[in-house]
């Protein structure tokens, strides 16, 4: 046991630190060559929501009448798929489509396997006082076409605010390239307006967290995506009410790898919330003594984990995906050789990056999100669960932290409470 521990914390402070893990022999090698033998998780599939099917990309890539071929544009479809160059108006709690068309294609994408779309684009639906992250997804046939289906729940007047950092996979090695984003608004508007029923409801009421739908981010990860908004600069609207409490982690043994992506967490749950990087020391216990908790190379001499939290990050600039999706595979691997009973283990995604900064992009950081989110559907394990918090797509980690804990008690929670009833089903009492 204690080998198999020294092994994964090598292999969890190669991947944690962006260090290369060198598998070819040669001490002087800089290139990284991910062996033959090496299993890589697959590319997600994409899939065209209900509110994008009957949108005609095809002819949208190939029009000479609205578009010129040249410029890039976004814009709202209507609410049958559509195209108009007219503003757009729905009620609160409608799913419309939004599409983008890029310009030509400037070079010949590279081969191999790629866990993003071939070009790197950040995008937010932006109101007078409400922004939505949205991701978009590349057409399949259709390449030059994105697009995604969004739920607008809260009053605004909408546009699409667009960056396209990279093109053709450009964005796998961007410290080749200088950093020129390509930026633009959407051709038309969205209005979005309360629904005739609700029009005495206050406004914070018109998100769908005050229908009384609870939010399970266990058995439904992505059920943030495209549906919830921020207010202001800092106020946080999920689209479901949000049961949440620190009560789950009392009397919990934590043991924690990969602690510097995890560390900012840690100690909004102790009660620190200063954010100052400077000043992060590792709490040893939460909840007044209730909850201890472990790190890396101390776990081996701790006992039973009753939670695993693994945190991964976007520090390795130096590594392709490819590579990236190797070593998280071993590492992942690795810790499931450690922890071989009961233990709940909870695989935080690397944060949401929305430009350049310090070789990485909007694209490489979503393509690290899909390899471990690949990954954890093809080890289809229960007791391994997705702590997606790339998806709350905004780059200011001192906001989204306390987001981001709600995201782990409430996962945490569901798995607990899964856990009784099946106890208590298999006792005889259900």
């Amino acid at each position: 046991m204690s080998s198999s521990i020294a092994m994964f914390v090598i292999v969890m402070v190669l991947l944690c630190t962006g260090t290369y893990v060198q598998y070819t022999t040669t001490v002087t090698s800089t290139t990284y060559v991910v062996p033959k033998m090496v299993h890589l998780p697959p590319v997600l599939p994409t899939v065209i929501p209900a509110a994008c099917k009957n949108v005609d990309f095809r002819w949208l890539g190939s029009d000479r009448r609205f578009w010129d071929g040249w410029v890039s544009k976004a814009m709202f479809m209507k609410r049958n798929g559509q195209f108009t160059r007219k503003n757009v108006r729905i009620q609160a709690g409608e799913t419309i489509c939004i599409a983008v068309l890029l310009g030509p294609i400037p070079a010949v994408a590279s081969n191999g396997l790629h866990y993003a779309s071939s070009d790197s684009i950040v995008m937010t639906a932006r109101g007078e006082k409400t922004q939505i992250p949205i991701t978009l997804d590349q057409h399949p046939t259709q390449t030059n076409a994105y697009f995604a289906a969004v739920t607008f729940h809260l009053q605004d007047i909408y546009t699409l605010q667009t960056s396209v950092e990279y093109r053709s996979y450009f964005w796998e090695q961007p410290h080749f390239h200088q950093y020129l984003p390509n930026r633009f608004s959407s051709r038309n508007s969205l209005t979005v307006t309360q629904a005739a029923a609700e029009e005495e409801q206050a406004e914070a009421n018109a998100s769908a967290s005050a229908n009384g739908q609870k939010c399970d981010l266990l058995h439904h990860p992505f059920q943030w995506k495209h549906v919830a908004a921020w207010v202001g600069d800092e106020q946080f609207v999920p689209p479901c009410y949000l049961d949440d409490t620190t009560d789950v982690l009392r009397q919990k043994v934590i043991h924690v790898w990969g602690h510097e992506h995890i560390r900012r967490n840690l100690q909004f749950l102790d009660g620190d919330s200063t954010c100052n990087d400077e000043d992060l020391g590792l709490p040893t216990t939460l909840l007044g003594g209730d909850t201890a908790i472990y790190f890396g190379e101390e776990n081996s001499g701790q006992g039973v984990a009753d939670i695993v939290l693994l945190g991964t990050g976007n520090e390795g600039w130096r590594q392709t995906p490819n590579e990236f999706a190797a070593a998280f595979t071993a590492s992942l691997n690795k810790l499931l050789n450690v922890y071989t009973g009961q233990e709940l283990i909870v695989v935080k995604t690397n944060r949401y990056v929305d430009s350049f900064h310090a070789g990485v992009t909007a694209g490489k950081s979503l393509a690290f999100a899909n390899i471990i989110r690949s990954t954890l559907l093809e080890f289809n394990q229960t007791r391994v669960v997705l702590w997606d918090t790339h998806q709350i797509g905004v780059d200011q980690p001192c906001l989204v932290t306390p987001v981001e804990n709600a995201m782990l008690l409430n996962i945490i929670q569901h798995y607990y409470r899964d856990n009784m009833h099946k106890e208590i089903k298999s006792r005889g009492f259900m």
